[in-house]
């Protein structure tokens, strides 16, 4: 509902408070630009610093914990398993918070979380506060300031164009592969606690303000609303209903789209997972030094933006099962690149190759996915549900990756049972039925009007 469709006070309150807390007003050839892009903004430098920090950045630390606390790969890769198995407990419970408080409280609170679990990190004496800084602190922070709530709120402020907007505000993802080098500088100048440190204070000096002044709930908050478009016009003695697809978690729960998504993206997740936390341990197992796998994700996270935002961009025309089982493809043409690779020039291919599926089939995707197969009323609640199980994946992907690395001294095994886990996701999600509406989106009220 727009400002002049709302009582004459709520209309003035509403202005009033945009004026005093919202972010300036943006116009584009004299026009103004829509407010969602703020929140599409405020998303993408968000999830720039959880892609540097945290899904690239960990792989920076693996072989510094590994030494510093005398362990395996595979056991230090318990650490981040450990993050996973706080997301699977916590998030459903996360989700809940989202939906019922809003994503701006939410973030607001998990920012500085986020924050506090790298400074804790730094003076980690020994691997129990190691875990509890990345398991109890750092992965509930970054769901709440990043994961959960921006998806959440996005989804909100658009819906013809949901897969562009969540393209452009999850691409900071790959682009927080450039953050990588960030933390390797500091490594290789000082060491990791000095790192870890360094990632505490741009957390919380650069999320912080943003989520503040840029993040708001949903359109109707701010007299708007979805893509910036009129309000719908209703038929005479109409009443709102929930929409077709918005499905309760208990709904959800009993439907084959619900464990298709599941098992696609826990497959997916398998491999993305090892190969984020392994990626400098794989590059060097071909020989090549750290610094040169910093380099090949700073290429990765280049070549991740136009990918990402051309794919977001299809992602609204097509079938998305169908395009997510194409990237699936995709991606076992890159760890087939991977597998082979000999030169330098290889493993730039890779990465190449890779940026397509893991900028389209990711975090666009199965939001995307998400809000078409069970609509917005329980967004965050049902994502917290599939990440419980989807975080199966993750805890064991990259466990078994070390496994084998410390077993055999090479990656080669593991990329051979990426290439099965990743053919196995695409055929699932191809075969992965959207719910059929149960109720309409418009009932006619039989009941007279008064007056």
């Amino acid at each position: 509902m727009s400002l002049t469709h709302r009582p004459p006070k709520e209309a003035r309150r509403l202005e009033q408070r945009r004026r005093r807390f919202g972010p300036p007003e943006l116009t584009f050839r004299g026009r103004p630009v829509f407010y969602g892009w703020w929140v599409v903004t405020a998303g993408s430098l968000l999830s720039t610093l959880a892609g540097g920090f945290y899904i690239h950045g960990f792989s920076a630390f693996l072989g510094p914990l590994a030494e510093e606390f005398d362990v395996g790969l595979a056991t230090a890769t318990l650490f981040f398993a450990a993050a996973a198995g706080s997301e699977a407990v916590l998030g459903p419970i996360v989700g809940y918070l989202v939906d019922r408080f809003g994503p701006r409280r939410v973030m607001l609170a998990g920012i500085p979380l986020f924050a506090a679990g790298f400074l804790l990190l730094s003076l980690a004496p020994n691997t129990l506060v190691v875990v509890i800084a990345i398991a109890v602190v750092i992965s509930p922070g970054v769901n709440m300031g990043i994961f959960a709530s921006s998806a959440t709120a996005v989804s909100h402020w658009f819906h013809r164009r949901r897969a562009v907007a969540l393209s452009i505000a999850t691409v900071g993802f790959g682009v927080g592969g450039l953050l990588v080098s960030f933390l390797q500088y500091f490594i290789d100048a000082y060491d990791w606690r000095v790192a870890a440190r360094a990632a505490a204070v741009v957390i919380i000096a650069v999320g912080l303000p943003i989520t503040f002044f840029l993040v708001r709930n949903r359109p109707a908050d701010e007299g708007l609303v979805p893509d910036g478009g009129p309000p719908p016009e209703e038929p005479p003695g109409a009443r709102a209903v929930p929409p077709a697809l918005d499905l309760t978690p208990r709904e959800a729960l009993g439907s084959l789209a619900f464990w298709g998504i599941v098992f696609w993206f826990g497959l997916r997740m398998f491999v993305v997972a090892s190969v984020s936390i392994h990626f400098i341990r794989l590059i060097e197992a071909k020989d090549f030094s750290a610094a040169q796998a910093a380099v090949l994700l700073s290429i990765f996270a280049v070549a991740t933006i136009p990918c990402r935002l051309a794919l977001g961009a299809v992602t609204d025309r097509v079938r998305k099962n169908r395009l997510a089982a194409a990237l699936g493809l995709v991606q076992i043409g890159a760890l087939a690149i991977l597998l082979n690779a000999h030169e330098f020039w290889h493993l730039i291919a890779f990465v190449l190759v890779y940026a397509v599926a893991w900028g389209g089939g990711g975090a666009t995707m199965i939001t995307a996915l998400r809000a078409d197969y069970f609509g917005l009323r329980f967004f965050a609640t049902i994502g917290g549900m599939i990440n419980t199980v989807v975080i199966i994946g993750i805890i064991v992907g990259p466990f078994t990756t070390g496994l084998i690395y410390d077993r055999t001294g090479s990656y080669e095994l593991a990329i051979w049972a990426f290439l099965a886990a990743t053919a196995a996701s695409a055929t699932i999600i191809l075969l992965t039925p959207r719910p059929k509406p149960r109720r309409s989106r418009v009932a006619t009220d039989p009941r007279p009007r008064s007056g």
